[in-house]
């Protein structure tokens, strides 16, 4: 099942999301109506697990547009059915980092040697290295125009102006720092 942004509660042990442009979702849930669904924060990479069953309550039913008015989104219009879960089993998850089985150089988390460097130097040179290249992508991409330049970064002319002194930029619209 691909991500819904149609979720919504219906009571202490039903969920439901509405069906827009799933059919094979929804072709799956009328052969087989066992359903999992996880919701996760990809953030903090913690979420829910829930099991259960599912029907589905098609468009132009009473019991469709009794679920339709629990909905608050803006999406009602555009739905075709509603899948109701009953669920079963809800049980907390952990969504582990992205793992291929190979381990990362330390070049692809951090520029070389800066992992054997003491805490505040290493920070200090990732981010002026972070500035250069954001600087140096930023002016190429604005085209050398400063007020663009600045719109994209969502910050001011002068914020701009001085991290472009603090790392030596020329400001005659050339990208890149003073030989």
């Amino acid at each position: 099942m691909s991500p819904k942004g149609t979720f919504f509660v219906v009571d202490d042990k039903t969920i439901a999301f509405g069906e827009i442009r799933s059919p094979s979702t929804i072709r799956n849930l009328r052969m087989n109506a066992r359903i999992e669904i996880n919701f996760v924060d990809p953030f903090v990479r913690k979420g829910y697990r829930f099991a259960g069953t599912a029907i589905v309550v098609e468009r132009g039913t009473d019991t469709f547009d009794t679920l339709l008015g629990r909905y608050l989104g803006a999406l009602g219009p555009r739905m075709r059915a509603i899948v109701v879960i009953t669920v079963i089993k809800a049980l907390p998850l952990t969504s582990p980092v992205y793992d291929d089985g190979n381990e990362w150089p330390a070049e692809a988390v951090a520029p070389a040697g800066v992992m054997d460097e003491a805490y505040h130097p290493a920070k200090d040179r990732v981010v002026i290295q972070f500035e250069k290249e954001y600087l140096t992508r930023l002016i190429s991409r604005a085209g050398g125009n400063m007020s663009k330049a600045a719109r994209l970064a969502s910050i001011d002319r002068t914020t701009l102006y001085r991290l472009m002194d603090k790392h030596e930029f020329q400001r005659d619209d050339s990208p890149g720092p003073t030989a």
